[in-house]
């Protein structure tokens, strides 16, 4: 299911495009969607920033998704090396950078993490 939704997004991708096409499109695609997923569940138990808070949330996730993909990506796992293999190393790498994120950030609300 979650590879025939990236197939549908990456399938709008022009073929000649910075991202690439089909298959290779799905981590890229993948990378975006978690971060704006992520920002904006981040943006609750991060301080407010007026209208930079989400973005700099995003370029956060974005920020550390990509540093982990560079650090991690010749990590042979026995998964799926197209989907499912950058999907968790995208995941790690925002994980640790919503939790210095959110280290940095105090919240002003009352939300507890």
């Amino acid at each position: 299911m979650l590879e025939d939704l990236l197939m549908t997004f990456t399938s709008l991708i022009p073929s000649n495009g910075a991202f690439g096409s089909g298959r290779e499109a799905q981590p890229t695609v993948l990378i975006i969607i978690c971060c704006t997923v992520g920002a904006v569940i981040l943006s609750r138990y991060t301080g407010n920033m007026g209208n930079l808070t989400i973005p700099v949330n995003f370029s956060a996730l974005f920020i550390g998704s990509l540093i982990s993909n560079w650090a991690l990506g010749r990590l042979h796992l026995p998964i799926d090396r197209v989907l499912v293999q950058p999907l968790l190393i995208t995941l790690v790498g925002m994980v640790a950078a919503a939790l210095c994120l959110m280290m940095l950030i105090k919240s002003d609300s009352g939300a507890k993490v």
